[in-house]
């Protein structure tokens, strides 16, 4: 039986995973990298629709103070984060949606469980699941990025308690 020996064994060669790659060998550790499909995850070889559009959002505060230089006046621009959601899948014309919750321990803040449902959530789970056996916090959750194309969205913006 053949052994391996890694500092880092990364689950998908998506933007992320590829990234944590690099820079952990960067730093001297002994990394491997498994992926099923193609290197660099749904957004680089098909297209991240929300995330387009999110980003396409974020440049407009700059093209903004640009358009003065070029004669432009508009009035003091101001961003509606609560309304961009409220869109997201009316622009992106997404039908898809991926709905989640985490189980959280209240004396501890440590996530204990959650549930997944929507497209990928096998995927999505094992994410979960490495950062659950790791000990995270809500807090740790709540100050992440979104660790899946088809759902980052969703689980950076899990902000609603709701007891049981």
């Amino acid at each position: 039986m053949a052994t391996f020996d890694f500092d880092l064994f990364v689950v998908g060669g998506g933007s992320a995973g590829v990234r944590a790659a690099r820079m952990a060998g960067q730093r001297g550790a002994r990394v491997a990298l498994a992926e099923a499909g193609a290197m660099g995850g749904t957004c680089v070889n098909v297209g991240c629709i929300s995330k387009k559009l999110y980003s396409y959002a974020a440049g407009y505060a700059q093209s903004f103070e640009e358009a003065q230089g070029y004669g432009w006046s508009a009035g003091e621009s101001v961003f509606d984060w609560e309304r961009l959601k409220a869109q997201r899948h009316t622009l992106s014309g997404s039908r898809e949606r991926t709905l989640m919750k985490l189980v959280v321990d209240d004396a501890s803040d440590r996530v204990v469980g959650l549930h997944v449902v929507g497209a990928d959530a096998g995927d999505i789970v094992q994410g979960f699941a490495v950062a659950m056996k790791a000990g995270a916090t809500k807090a740790v959750f709540d100050s992440t990025i979104g660790i899946h194309p088809k759902a980052a969205e969703e689980f950076v913006t899990m902000r609603e308690i709701s007891r049981f």
